[in-house]
């Protein structure tokens, strides 16, 4: 599915402005899909081939950014690939356009309900208005009103607004007793300062709860959905209907209908990046199976994003608000221990384990602390029949910081073991469970006194602050590291491993 971008034609755009010239607003009424493929160009007035025409089934202008949302909600008498879209207004005015030269946008089916929502940013064209079908399904029109509202919910802001305008004025007034009160009237209502201020906590605290409330009944809720046909890479446009996709709170679901090998996708602001893949042999082919997709919006804005404990590798997204403060503690992965092997493998570079990942915050990609991960055990081997070589050990992870971050604290990994009938890893550092620990080493081969593999080293701890001091939301990208694999080794005889280290740690705390 090719991503739909309309164009405001100039036929429309001189319709709005003379429009706007009169006093009156120019009215949009339906939508009609065509099948002609051309360059889209802003001074067309008519699609080249159009099929389907329908009335406007749900509508409204978003205030904030000025964006036009369309609905639609039509059964196809035909079958369909959409090359072409166009907009219309009351007076048959070709008001905007989508159109392709050489694929389509999506299908339609005969006798087939197609329900689909579309936007469109209008700049500064102001006196444009949606007229929807009387007959159109009431939900839906309900839904867009609901979404393009610049308040959706005023009850609970007015309720929330009036508690806090309200606290502050008793605040306020109370303090002005204070200062115009003598020290010996202080001293004696110093224990109501303190009750007062336990008030003021349960009115916050209630204030959250409200806050928690409305979001159970809001979300979860669908930003956007979805079917890509028939191809293999495409970008999915979010524009005017999420702050940004790299927070936490947007729920990415990717789903192929055809057999495949693999797919990926990278969260950009406003936008998603997908990649299919397929296989041929030993050779990767692109998909071209139908592929399903979802944005959903988990929880809402008022919801401090980002904190809690993140006990499994890969890579996430915190949202740190202007002039707030997050807490990392930070844990690296341990190593992986070394393999004991006989003689005929002692130049396997694959004995030795590997090393564990470290976890990283960064920010636009530069590094701001790192927790490093615990070095590998080194492999053991019998050399020639005429000696055992023990394995080198595993060192423990080190820590780096940049001036960026404040209220400092580290711990270096613990260095793994390697000694006979010793080959432990290194012991976690972790404050919380056992997260970082160094793999043990193989226990030597053969006759089990010697050729003791290297114990790898834990990943190291640190903690620190960072705020962001700017007037925009920013977000740190987390990198809890993965533990590092034992050394292998293709023989499945003469051989004794060790084991994996375990994966990183990281909690996210908001400080203050």
């Amino acid at each position: 599915m090719a991503e739909i971008i309309f164009t405001v034609t100039s036929a429309g755009r001189n319709a709005a402005l003379n429009a706007e010239n009169t006093g009156l607003k120019l009215e949009l009424t339906k939508m009609v899909f065509g099948r002609g493929n051309g360059v889209q160009d802003e001074n067309v007035t008519t699609l080249i081939d159009p099929q389907v025409e329908t009335g406007l089934s749900a509508g409204g202008i978003q205030p904030t950014t000025n964006t036009l949302m369309l609905g639609v909600n039509v059964t196809p008498s035909v079958d369909l690939y959409v090359t072409e879209v166009g907009i219309y207004t009351d007076g048959g005015v070709l008001f905007a356009i989508a159109r392709l030269e050489d694929q389509h946008f999506f299908i339609l089916s005969h006798g087939i309900p197609f329900i689909a929502s579309f936007g469109l940013k209008l700049g500064n064209l102001e006196n444009v208005q949606v007229t929807v079908m009387q007959d159109a399904p009431i939900a839906q029109q309900m839904i867009f009103a609901h979404e393009s509202h610049p308040d959706p919910h005023p009850q609970y802001s007015k309720a929330i607004g009036d508690l806090s305008v309200n606290v502050k004025n008793l605040l306020q007034q109370f303090f002005d007793q204070i200062n115009n009160s003598n020290n010996d009237f202080k001293t004696e209502i110093e224990g109501d300062i303190t009750e007062i201020k336990g008030d003021i906590t349960d009115i916050e605290n209630q204030i959250k709860n409200i806050i928690e409330e409305m979001n159970k009944i809001t979300y979860p809720r669908t930003i956007a959905c979805g079917v890509a046909v028939g191809s293999n890479s495409f970008t999915i446009d979010l524009s005017g209907k999420v702050e940004d996709l790299r927070d936490n709170k947007y729920v990415i679901h990717i789903t192929p209908e055809g057999s495949h090998e693999a797919w990926a996708f990278q969260r950009l602001a406003q936008s998603i990046k997908v990649e299919m893949w397929h296989r041929s042999g030993t050779n990767r082919i692109g998909y071209t199976g139908n592929v399903n997709w979802s944005v959903i919006q988990a929880s809402g804005n008022s919801v401090i994003g980002g904190d809690g404990d993140y006990i499994i590798a890969g890579t996430y997204s915190i949202p740190i608000l202007p002039n707030e403060t997050k807490k990392f503690m930070m844990v690296g992965a341990g190593g992986g221990g070394g393999l004991s092997v006989n003689w005929d493998s002692k130049d396997d570079p694959e004995k030795d384990g590997k090393g564990g990942q470290a976890t990283e915050i960064l920010i636009d990609g530069s590094s701001l602390a790192v927790a490093g991960g615990g070095l590998g055990g080194g492999g053991a081997y019998w050399d020639n029949g005429s000696a055992w070589k023990a394995g080198e050990i595993g060192e423990g992870g080190t820590t780096t910081v940049s001036n960026h971050v404040s209220s400092v604290s580290s711990t270096k990994g613990n260095d793994g073991h390697s000694a006979r009938w010793d080959t432990v890893g290194g012991l976690s550092v972790s404050p919380i469970g056992d997260y970082g620990r160094g793999g043990d080493g193989g226990r030597g081969y053969g006759n089990g006194d010697d050729g003791w593999a290297g114990g790898a080293g834990s990943g190291a701890l640190l903690t620190c602050n960072y705020k962001n001091i700017t007037d925009q939301t920013q977000y740190i990208t987390l990198i809890v590291g993965a533990g590092g694999d034992y050394g292998r080794n293709a023989n499945p005889a003469y051989k004794v491993h060790g084991t994996k280290g375990t994966d990183g740690f990281a909690r996210v705390s908001t400080v203050g």
